[in-house]
């Protein structure tokens, strides 16, 4: 098995990227253990999962690959990297045609100087916004604001509250402001 592990992560890349309509970058899938169900079109991965697209990663301990629908899916210590971007949460599920991530259960994030907490987010990949949904807490600095939901833009490094929302401005930001 392990001599074939190149070959099945050659072919799994190859496969994955002729599925697509629009140009993706390719992913590769690297596990300890695969096992392929051909008649439900599903490809399983267990055993320390490396997911890689690009200059993203996301590491977990399961994946699953739905061809028909064009979803992995990750679970258990799911940890996402792309750029400065580090997302941890208990589910993570890879909608490959929309190239976008929606992260389910105790998702925390950091970027920068900005970090989040909800139940829930969506991070769309081309447009590298992240929507927090589910109870979410944002913190810049030692500043925080809550909403009913919260839109990260991780190109200008700020979010954006909707809903009823709540701001709590530390000493340091309100001595800096101008008058």
């Amino acid at each position: 098995m392990i001599r074939l592990l190149p070959y099945l992560c050659l072919i799994l890349t190859f496969f994955i990227g002729f599925l697509h309509a629009e140009p993706v970058k390719p992913i590769t899938i690297t596990s300890a253990k695969f096992q392929l169900n051909g008649k439900k079109r599903q490809l399983s991965a267990s055993g320390n999962v490396v997911i890689s697209q690009g200059d993203m990663v996301i590491k977990s301990k399961e994946a699953l690959y739905k061809s028909h629908a064009q979803k992995i899916s990750v679970k258990d210590d799911v940890v996402l990297k792309h750029r400065q971007l580090t997302v941890t949460s208990r589910e993570l599920t890879h909608d490959i045609p929309q190239q976008k991530l929606i992260a389910n259960g105790a998702v925390k994030l950091t970027i920068n100087d900005i970090r989040a907490e909800s139940e829930q987010a969506e991070y769309f990949i081309k447009s590298k916004q992240m929507i927090l949904s589910i109870n979410p807490h944002a913190w810049q600095n030692h500043d925080e604001v809550t909403g009913l939901t919260l839109m990260l833009d991780l190109i200008r490094n700020q979010f954006i509250s909707t809903g009823k929302s709540k701001l709590r401005l530390s000493a340091d930001t309100l001595e800096k402001s101008p008058e």
